[in-house]
């Protein structure tokens, strides 16, 4: 069911099918990282610009899985959203400063 839910949002991202955003919105609260990960992607393309793709977005950043997180990273890039930098430096900020380390 998993793999189902992400395909279909691939399908309707494909489709820049603005009708099923809603659905899409709900994707982002799956159990499953992937299906989370396609919700963002699908709905980055279908909404572009929209303010309320660009706070779901900001707030995927604080996701607990890293592929979420690095999903949302694209996302932003892909919108160039203006809040995305710093949002981005303090949501992975440690990780960064380890890497560096």
């Amino acid at each position: 069911q998993t793999l189902v839910r992400a395909r279909l949002a691939e399908a309707l991202a494909d489709a820049k099918d603005r009708g099923s955003i809603g659905a899409l919105t709900k994707l982002l609260r799956s159990g499953m990282p992937h299906v989370r990960v396609e919700g963002l992607r699908a709905l980055t393309a279908i909404q572009g610009q929209d303010p309320e793709l660009a706070k779901l977005l900001l707030e995927a950043l604080g996701d607990k899985d890293a592929a979420v997180r690095i999903a949302a990273v694209d996302c932003l890039a892909q919108v160039a959203h203006p809040l995305a930098a710093p949002r981005i430096l303090r949501a992975f900020g440690a990780d960064v400063i380890e890497l560096h380390c």
